[in-house]
């Protein structure tokens, strides 16, 4: 008596339908995030706490779906169409983990972290460039608004207390 395989003996698993859902599913939880959580973009109040969510769950609902589509992947290694499929889904998960691992926010909107400052009488200023500036304890800087729009947060010293300058 041979023992009982569920993948071999059930019709309703299909392997190859079960890679490709698996594939679209790490797609659609690492894409979802980024879409939603866009700078400059006006956020909905409900899709926001499921954007955030999923950036949150995303690398773990990620790697378990790497895990099952490596499972498959080995199953179905001697049927060769399904060993593609399931390879190519395997490569598309990977890079799906891979990439909601890695916080793109911050990697997009790195802070600028070691200020240097020159003295207002030296700076070359056009008449139309924006300052941001912040007093603490008697001591003022002031931040150019473009420099600021490509880092997004300036984390300073200012007054002897640590500050974040962002807008």
């Amino acid at each position: 008596m041979t023992p009982f395989n569920p993948v071999a003996t059930s019709s309703s698993f299909r392997p190859r339908r079960v890679s490709l859902l698996l594939a679209a599913f790490a797609i659609a939880i690492t894409i979802f995030p980024l879409w939603i959580i866009q700078p400059f973009k006006m956020q909905s109040s409900r899709l926001l706490p499921l954007a955030l969510a999923a950036f949150r769950f995303g690398p773990w609902i990620t790697l378990a779906c790497l895990i099952v589509i490596a499972c498959i992947a080995a199953k179905s290694f001697r049927l060769r169409r399904q060993r593609i499929i399931a390879s190519a889904c395997l490569l598309v998960i990977a890079a799906c983990t891979l990439i909601t691992h890695t916080n793109v926010f911050e990697k997009m909107f790195h802070p600028a972290g070691d200020p240097a400052f020159v003295p207002a009488a030296s700076l070359a200023l056009a008449d139309n460039d924006a300052l941001l500036s912040a007093t603490l304890n008697g001591e003022t800087h002031a931040y150019p608004v473009l420099e600021i729009a490509y880092h997004h947060v300036i984390n300073d010293r200012l007054g002897g207390e640590s500050i974040v300058a962002t807008y």
